[in-house]
């Protein structure tokens, strides 16, 4: 039992822990402050049911509170003790108000800096050049918290799930200035510039020494389109199920999933992100990437639960313009075959036709159709474009559509195209650490959800505190050389064997014998509907052998080693047959032999 007190109650004889179970009696009273600015302490003295008696000293609440010379409290205007001040995060100069407002402007895309001065300003604090750094250095530590409150922490089981990526390149200055006269020497030492690594002391060695050739007004900067690759962000949008067990194809129904940043977007790159959170998709939907096909295979390797690979009809519908000539009803026909749905056809309706089931009818004559087409247009290698496995997939998908399922990716560009060229452009050049660019992600996240409040943030770090009494360990600059990895590298195998995923090695020679296998099967797909190319295989395959052994040796040689077997096998089938003839006729009425 708890004894009364107008304090704040002991954490660990008061209000939670396992002592709190066994105290008979707890009493608490100031005992100073301490920290600066000044923190009120209190004094716990305690009694155990096994009549322990001891004392401790505590700060109060999870968020301690700090000294406060007003006598007033400065939101209901109610008269307060001294000790009863603004709540303040555990070894944190400013207190928890403004910081949370601060990260309320970081998840809506403002600088550390905007941030900064903001926090100046609600916490009354002199200008100072280091608030900067401790937003940023808040950004790292309670992001992954809120995040993991305030985000989804799984894949939409059973659900669809839409995927991209941004990509940010490093940009020459001749891009920039629009000079036709060619590069000089001060736009490849630019270059070269842009192209060392920020982590490496060599590299930074020899770009000050190169620095010392350029004009002072001229830094490094980036891009969206065109350049050398740098980093990129991948992103995820989900569709989770109804009540009714359907996937909603409206945009609204679905919501930002997840934002990573990447240094590559090969498979392993897209397995890991998969693997960032638990849960099993029904659908992936994306652009016509083999490498998001390929990480969705190795991050689900059972066949029998991996999420089938949907197709966006936007960008399917640009590959196939581009490979079919300028021909107006090639055109139509394609557009036809992507926006034909239920019984509605061009504004006709059509009472024949089954109300957009899967395998409709005029698909498959739109399909036909189009096919009769392409093979009349002139100048168009039809067979060629059937011939590539992403076609096959792209008009598998047309006849088989399913239109209770959503075919596009536009709601996850747009999200990302908000987060590439508002938010993460202007600033992509300095993000160098993928730990922290994560941590910024996370909160632009939250902004995204428009979870990203005052309240909200307080109140989930508060309860966080709560349960563990202290803030996660801050990062410093030193472990950007160790544990914390660079967004200038691909995953090493360490992080690749964290996740449950193979290493860069077994990737690639899992990869060349995939590559092999593929390659194999349509050979034998092809000689198996081409009597012309089967004919000239076996042709070939019998000069090799007579090439290789002109006087049939081998075979000679293989035909004695076989030939007692043959010979047994042939005995055995003549003595059962014998013996089968043998066996007289059973009749059917009297179940007697005749």
């Amino acid at each position: 039992m708890i004894g009364a007190s107008e304090y704040p109650p002991c954490p660990s004889h008061g209000i939670g822990g396992t002592e709190a179970l066994k105290t008979i009696r707890a009493s608490s009273i100031r005992d100073g402050s301490n920290g600066n600015p000044p923190r009120q302490r209190f004094l716990c003295r305690f009694e155990l049911a096994s009549g322990e008696v001891g004392e401790h000293r505590y700060r109060g609440e999870p968020m301690p509170r700090l000294m406060t010379a007003s006598a007033l409290c400065p939101d209901c205007g109610q008269p307060v003790e001294d000790w009863y001040g603004e709540r303040v995060f555990p070894n944190y100069h400013f207190t928890a108000e403004p910081i949370a407002d601060a990260l309320v402007k970081i998840a809506s895309g403002d600088s550390y800096r905007q941030a900064a001065q903001s926090l100046r300003l609600l916490a009354g604090a002199a200008s100072g050049s280091k608030e900067a750094s401790v937003v940023q250095r808040l950004t790292e530590v309670l992001a992954p918290i809120l995040h993991q409150a305030l985000a989804p922490q799984a894949w939409p089981e059973g659900g669809l799930l839409a995927v991209d990526a941004v990509r940010f390149n490093l940009l020459g200055r001749h891009k920039y200035e629009g000079e036709s006269t060619g590069l000089t020497v001060e736009h490849a030492i630019g270059d070269l510039l842009e192209m060392f690594d920020p982590d490496e002391a060599e590299d930074q060695e020899a770009k000050r020494d190169l620095a010392k050739f350029l004009p002072p007004d001229q830094t490094e900067r980036t891009g969206i389109q065109g350049g050398v690759p740098n980093w990129q962000i991948l992103g995820a949008y989900g569709y989770p199920v109804d009540s009714k067990g359907t996937i909603p194809r409206s945009a609204n129904a679905g919501q930002p999933w997840l934002f990573r940043a990447y240094h590559g977007g090969d498979a392993l790159t897209w397995a890991h992100f998969f693997r960032q959170l638990p849960g099993t998709p029904a659908y992936v939907i994306s652009d016509m990437a083999p490498a998001i096909g390929l990480g969705v295979e190795l991050a689900w390797p059972d066949p029998a639960t991996r999420p089938k690979l949907l197709i966006c009809e936007y960008h399917a519908t640009e590959v196939i313009k581009s490979r079919l000539p300028d021909d107006p009803r090639l055109q139509e026909e394609v557009k036809r075959l992507f926006l034909t749905s239920g019984r509605w056809i061009g504004g006709v309706y059509h009472p024949d036709i089954s109300n957009g089931e899967v395998g409709s009818i005029m698909r498959l004559r739109h399909f036909a159709t189009f096919r009769r087409l392409a093979r009349e247009a002139e100048a168009f290698d039809f067979s060629r474009l059937f011939a590539t496995p992403t076609w096959r997939r792209v008009m598998a998908q047309v006849v088989n559509k399913d239109w209770k399922l959503r075919y596009s990716t536009g709601a996850l560009e747009t999200e990302l195209y908000k987060l590439g060229h508002r938010q993460i452009e202007w600033r992509a050049g300095r993000m160098t650490n993928r730990v922290r660019t994560d941590a910024l992600l996370m909160l632009l996240h939250l902004g995204m959800l428009q979870k990203a409040t005052s309240d909200n943030l307080l109140h989930v770090i508060e309860h966080w505190l709560r349960h563990h009494s202290s803030l996660p360990r801050q990062l410093r600059q030193t472990d950007a050389k160790g544990a914390t990895p660079s967004l200038r590298r691909s995953l090493t195998d360490a992080e690749l064997q964290g996740v449950g995923l193979m290493t860069n090695s077994e990737f690639e020679a899992w990869q060349s014998k995939r590559r092999t296998r593929l390659m194999h099967l349509r050979r034998e797909r092809k000689i198996k509907k081409d009597p012309k190319l089967r004919k000239a295989v076996n042709r070939k395959r019998v000069e090799r052998r007579q090439r290789n052994d002109p006087d049939n040796l081998a075979r000679k040689r293989w035909y004695q080693e076989h030939r007692q077997e043959e010979i047994d096998k042939a005995m055995a089938r003549k003595v059962a047959a014998k013996a089968l003839a043998q066996i007289p006729p059973v009749s059917i009425s009297e179940g007697e032999p005749k």
